[in-house]
């Protein structure tokens, strides 16, 4: 029966990390208001951080709470590693319950994709499966995580950040949405800049020498990139940028963990780089970011905020084959640098005026699209 005639106008997010769950928090708030509920499957970070984010715990499920004994952990969990199939039909019985009308996801782990599937079919929804894909610098189906094809090739109307990548998609329905998570990053650095003075101070840098932060990340290769960052800053300092203050924003993913077990700070030890600032706990990355006058990373969203912020950025990373099909590099709005003196030209170079959303394609007010394509979605469902 359709909603129209039932009444029934739920919808299922099923999240699996902090990108794919952190733009959806003003949509879940808006979905209300158009007489829909929407219900969230959390699993690994999007579990850890969904009530923080102001989602209604009643409508938060767990995968224990479906009976699932495997810990799909937010730092343990590799991205194409499968549930067992005892465990999915519990997923599926639990969540059968809610009758969903919609199922909306994210495109970057293959257990995501994997419910997802089963959830349709036996909920009969094969049609009516959308997924959000977040990453707005790189074409859908060159990502590194290598698992976005699962989505574009199965019938999923993809929502997608900005007009590049809705572009390079032929496969399958695609709408242009923007970001609102991106919308969130730059409010947060614009808002941090306000308070410049307080964050040095926090830090312990000075407003007279330049800052460059390293915004952190993880995946095959970053200890590459991360150990090309530190060569770099080590040639800065001995070739015209003696006081050259560095900081390093560990991934949030791992930012709990004593700040001796990160891989950021074993590599600065292993290499001998000095006076290296790990502000965990001092200063969030936004902060970091707000005061640096070069943020680089080996392949954060937090690049694109950054540049909308008014913050040179740049990619460093050392495999650039990883940023293929870069919609920032494509597009001319940043460059992936590989040499210090590349980054020491970086470090004096002044942006472009223009605005950033509008050189790459990309509408505001991303929430409220989010929200309208969910609305449309089970308003089209035939009654």
């Amino acid at each position: 029966m359709s909603s129209a005639i039932s009444g029934n106008r739920n919808a299922l997010f099923v999240f699996y990390d902090n990108g794919g769950i952190a733009p959806f928090t003003e949509v879940v708030k808006k979905l209300p208001e158009m007489g829909i509920t929407p219900y969230t499957l959390a699993m690994a970070t999007a579990a850890e951080r969904a009530e923080g984010l102001g989602f209604d715990k009643k409508q938060i499920i767990y995968l224990k709470d479906a009976g699932v004994q495997t810990d799909v952990s937010a730092t343990g969990w590799p991205r194409a590693r499968k549930l067992p199939d005892n465990e999915v039909a519990l997923v599926v019985k639990k969540v059968k319950e809610l009758n969903p009308e919609l199922i909306l996801t994210g495109t970057h782990s293959y257990v995501q994709f994997q419910l997802v599937e089963a959830i349709a079919n036996a909920c009969d929804l094969q049609d009516k499966k959308l997924a959000y894909y977040d990453t707005l610098h790189t074409l859908f189906e060159r990502h590194p995580d290598g698992l976005m094809t699962l989505f574009s090739h199965n019938n999923y109307h993809l929502l997608v950040p900005n007009v590049p990548i809705a572009r390079a998609i032929s496969e399958t329905k695609v709408t242009v949405v923007g970001s609102s998570g991106l919308e969130n990053d730059v409010r947060k650095i614009i808002a941090a800049q306000k308070d410049r003075a307080e964050i040095l101070r926090k830090i312990g840098f000075s407003e007279e020498h330049k800052k460059a932060v390293y915004i952190g990340g993880y995946a095959d290769g970053y200890e590459d990139s991360v150990c090309l960052f530190l060569d770099i800053v080590t040639w800065l300092r001995a070739n015209g940028e003696p006081d050259l203050q560095v900081a390093i924003a560990i991934h949030p993913k791992f930012a709990k963990v004593p700040i001796e077990g990160a891989i950021e700070y074993q590599l600065v030890q292993k290499r001998k780089v000095p006076d290296i600032k790990f502000p965990v706990g001092i200063a969030t990355t936004h902060e970091l970011i707000a005061i640096s006058d070069f943020a680089p990373s080996c392949f954060s969203l937090l690049v694109p905020a950054a540049l909308a912020a008014g913050v040179p950025s740049a990619f460093i990373n050392a495999h650039p084959e990883k940023l293929a099909g870069n919609v920032l590099i494509e597009e001319g709005l940043c460059k992936n640098l590989q040499t210090p003196e590349e980054v020491k030209a970086a470090l004096d170079e002044k942006l472009p005026e223009k605005n950033f959303f509008e050189r790459i394609g990309m509408p505001g007010d991303g929430a409220t699209n989010l929200a309208n394509a969910v609305k449309e979605a089970i308003d089209a469902m035939t009654v």
